[in-house]
């Protein structure tokens, strides 16, 4: 028993290693793509079709509010974070075409007239009263946030059918936003694991199989995330790669390799394994560790009885 849990702890380091390289991978991918802009793009233009079905393209107006110098990110690009009521508050701002963010004069004239037939007549003296009207309640109730400030002004000053609508959905759609993210973040995941396993030409099943057989591998392995489970990664892979737990690939000789199809199953579903992420590794790294000991003593208590009978 105590060896399996052994085996288990010594793929537990090398996958926890090679995950957080994939997570390194995936997270200058996401960056470098915006795919949080992207997603949240998608999600505001459903929230205006749910508005208004008629509304002619919807990820226009969406992108033009992520882009709005007050959302889009350090790079000018979409921004990936809107709040309902700046939400509220940049769309009649486009409506009314008077801030920095500027529609073209067809769009302006479509998304106006949505406004209009959900009860906003005037978006730029709504807009007006809804900035009045939070600058009292500022003065008389300082300890507001600002995003309560803003919000009580919404309600008082553009109550209509368009600002009930955008509180009704906005929260069910910022949760599809997030879901649709995670989706699509665990896909990129899965593919930079995949690559990472191609070009380590790294098997889990092979590697299970020489940890097993492989006593001084093992207690090295097991030893090594003992003595470094509470400091950085950085030791843990130095070990490996000194130790040569995933020998180098060779190439091109290794890439013949992946026509056997056992292997290529093995670097699959290594692949899969890494998807679980960083954090599900360095916790099951920690949990192994701290059940060894007590599966150390049952086997000594286990040889002991077995001693004592003979």
């Amino acid at each position: 028993m105590l060896k399996s849990v052994d085996v288990l702890i010594g793929l537990t380091v090398v996958m926890l290693v090679a995950s957080m390289a994939v997570t390194v991978m995936t997270g200058f991918i996401n960056h470098l793509s915006n795919l949080r802009g992207r997603s949240l793009r998608q999600g505001i233009a459903d929230l205006l079709r749910l508005i208004d079905p008629e509304l002619a393209h919807p990820e226009t107006l969406a992108e033009a509010v992520l882009m709005h110098p007050l959302i889009r990110d350090a790079v000018n690009r979409m921004g990936s974070v809107v709040h309902r009521e700046e939400l509220t508050k940049l769309l009649m701002e486009l409506a009314a075409g008077n801030g920095p963010r500027k529609l073209a004069q067809d769009l302006q004239n479509q998304l106006a007239a949505t406004l209009k037939t959900h009860g906003i007549d005037n978006p730029a003296a709504t807009l007006e009263k809804i900035r009045t009207e939070a600058l009292r309640i500022e003065k008389e109730h300082p300890e507001l946030s600002n995003m309560a400030r803003a919000n009580i002004a919404i309600l008082q000053e553009a109550e209509s059918h368009f600002v009930g609508k955008i509180n009704a959905w906005f929260d069910q759609t910022m949760d599809r936003v997030s879901q649709r993210f995670t989706v699509s973040t665990r896909k990129v995941t899965f593919a930079c694991g995949l690559v990472l396993v191609v070009a380590l030409q790294l098997d889990s099943i092979a590697l299970v199989n020489r940890i097993y057989v492989d006593d001084a591998l093992r207690d090295s392995l097991v030893g090594e995330a003992q003595s470094e489970r509470n400091a950085s990664s950085d030791k843990l892979y130095n070990f490996i790669v000194a130790e040569g737990v995933v020998p180098l690939p060779r190439y091109p000789a290794d890439l013949g390799r992946l026509k056997d199809g056992r292997r290529l199953a093995g670097m699959i579903f290594t692949a899969l394994l890494l998807s679980l992420g960083a954090p599900f590794w360095y916790t099951a790294l920690n949990q192994l560790l701290q059940l060894r000991p007590k599966i150390a003593q049952a086997d000594d208590l286990q040889r002991k009885a077995r001693e004592s009978t003979t």
